[in-house]
């Protein structure tokens, strides 16, 4: 149960950044396709992200993933503004039901996540989380 707390802190915390404008400050890489090879097409419009950099940093920098809301029938990536704080935002979109069935959302969510994790240091990202 004393877990429970160092859960809240984060997640009130995103509510509070989401109010706050898209990340802006830094370089902005739109459009980028993390899913399979062998997609369908609407997997290869849905299955895209985008990646909001800090502006300037000179060592790695901290990465969140933010998947949008939008009960799993609607929504557009996005987020909060961490690259003032000088956290990189990774804002992936996925396939939305009910064109999409469980499990494929969840799919496209590991999906985008092991691509982070493969491809985040290319662009200045830690790709170890703290």
């Amino acid at each position: 149960m004393t877990s429970l707390p160092k859960l809240l802190l984060p997640i009130a915390l995103l509510v509070l950044l989401t109010h706050s404008s898209q990340a802006a400050d830094g370089k902005i890489h739109r459009g980028i396709y993390y899913g399979p090879e062998d997609a369908t097409d609407y997997q290869r419009e849905k299955c895209q992200l985008d990646i909001y950099l800090p502006e300037c940093t000179s060592k790695k920098f901290p990465v969140l993933v933010y998947f949008h809301g939008g009960g799993i029938t609607g929504g557009k990536r996005g987020g909060p503004n961490l690259t003032e704080h000088g956290v990189a935002l990774v804002a992936p979109s996925y396939r939305l039901h009910p064109k999409a069935q469980c499990p494929d959302y969840l799919n496209d969510a590991a999906d985008a996540l092991a691509w982070t994790f493969h491809n985040i240091e290319k662009y200045g990202g830690d790709p170890n989380p703290a």
